[in-house]
């Protein structure tokens, strides 16, 4: 399962809304009607799933922001790896 498809998962099942209806970019707390509990949960399963710390929450808006902090993270350590 890729990314995207993950934290579509993760935002459905967190906020009990339709997958069908997460895009890219809709808006974590405006289309899906989230709260700051709730976004909290959700980046701590992101947190979880990839091993990896979301130090400015509140810079996450969209699905698309999400995804691209995973995406940072992930090339960031596999470039650590390489390294050590």
């Amino acid at each position: 399962m890729n990314i995207e498809n993950k934290v579509f998962g993760f935002l459905a099942e967190r906020l009990n809304v339709d997958k069908s209806l997460i895009n890219l970019d809709t808006d974590i707390r405006e289309d899906l009607n989230a709260d700051s509990l709730d976004l909290f949960e959700v980046i701590c399963d992101v947190e979880t799933e990839y091993g990896m710390n979301i130090e400015n929450p509140d810079e996450i808006i969209t699905v698309r922001d999400v995804i691209e902090l995973i995406e940072s993270s992930t090339k960031k350590n596999a470039a650590l790896d390489c390294v050590v």
